[in-house]
């Protein structure tokens, strides 16, 4: 009996163990669980953090060539928008020109000489051809952003030459000093050359290492050189950026020149709309006007003194010369002036309008 008790109690005690390790693997599975979440949103959160290379501070020819890819970008977005507000403003000019032929070969030719025919015609309106000049006036010149050298091959050069002239010195020096006539004979010499790196040993501490003198007199001449490299580098690293912050401003200039050229072909381009709609209507009225002068001269005749027809006739007559002298005077004016908008184009096109709404206010 007491063997059998001490049995069970083994195997219970066996499967408490079993227990606790199964239930410490699946603690352990937890903590690798969450370990790795924990080291996932780490991971993602560095992802999103600003990169180092780019918290370092740019030298001056990184920053230099920053600046020219800046200037170069202005000055393209700039010349775009005045080229396709030019393309814009092109395609309303042709607009304006198409209605304005309309308007003549639709009416107002015809009108002007039925009332030539009537002896009725305006003295004051001009019978010349018209001259309309626009010419988009772009005074700027282009500029053009100058790509920087960055003077590293120069540098080397000078570097190079400053290292063999100062190894040249330094022997000569040394020769001096150890009483060796400076000619080709003893420069070429080998003994020369031991004698003098035995020199530069001794002048170190250390006697007949000619290896050590070797080290001497190249690092004296290394060092001249990495001192010219790095001085010469510097000054044209100053220089590059002093030249890419005047480009700079040049482009921001031009650019703001651009912005005016492009205001001003904006202001064109109003005025070409705001035309456009009144050439219509002076069409349609010509239109009737010529119906009107047509029905006079059916109905009264052709009179040797226009004063002869009947007084509505005269009304129409004398609101048809109207017509035509406002719209023609206005056509015929040039729209640009330099490059800008002509304020006699815009004052005609007021009295036009206030011409328009006196005809429009009779009618209505």
């Amino acid at each position: 009996m007491s063997d059998k008790n001490s049995q069970i109690e083994e195997e219970l005690e066996v499967t408490k163990n079993s227990n606790i390790e199964n239930s410490d693997v699946e603690v352990t599975k937890e903590t690798e669980e969450v370990v790795k979440e924990e080291t996932k949103e780490e991971t993602k959160e560095e992802s999103n953090l600003v990169p180092i290379e780019s918290i370092k501070e740019l030298s001056k020819d990184q920053e230099a060539l920053k600046i020219i890819t800046k200037a170069k970008e202005i000055l393209k977005e700039a010349d775009e928008e005045v080229e396709g507000c030019k393309l814009v403003l092109v395609s309303n000019l042709k607009e304006y020109e198409d209605a304005k032929k309309s308007l003549k070969s639709n009416g107002m030719d015809s009108c002007i000489s039925l009332m030539e025919k009537m002896n009725c015609i305006d003295e004051s309106i001009d019978l010349k051809e018209d001259i309309t000049l626009f010419e988009p006036k772009d005074d700027l010149e282009p500029i053009y952003i100058q790509d920087l050298s960055s003077g590293k091959f120069t540098s080397i050069i000078y570097a190079t030459l400053g290292g063999t002239l100062t190894l040249g010195g330094v022997v000569a020096y040394a020769m001096q000093k150890l009483g060796i006539p400076l000619n080709f004979e003893n420069i070429t010499s080998l003994e020369t050359l031991k004698s003098v790196l035995d020199w530069f040993g001794m002048e170190v501490g250390r006697t007949n290492d000619i290896m050590m003198g070797l080290t001497v007199l190249g690092g004296v001449s290394l060092s001249i050189m990495a001192i010219i490299y790095l001085i010469d580098s510097s000054i044209k690293s100053n220089k590059n950026l002093e030249l890419a912050n005047k480009q700079l401003e040049d482009a921001k200039s031009y650019v703001e020149q651009k912005e005016n050229c492009k205001n001003e072909m904006d202001k064109v381009d109003a005025h070409i709309q705001n035309t456009l709609s009144i050439l219509k209507t002076y069409e349609v009225l010509f239109n009737e006007q010529k119906g009107k002068l047509e029905r006079i001269i059916y109905i009264e005749g052709i009179k040797e003194d226009c004063k002869e027809y009947h007084e509505k006739s005269k009304i129409e007559i004398d609101k048809t010369n109207r017509l035509v002298n406002s719209i023609k005077n206005f056509i015929s004016i040039p729209m640009l002036i330099d490059g800008k908008l002509s304020q006699e184009t815009t004052v005609s096109l007021g009295s036009v309008q206030k011409e328009l709404d006196e005809v429009l206010k009779y009618l209505y």
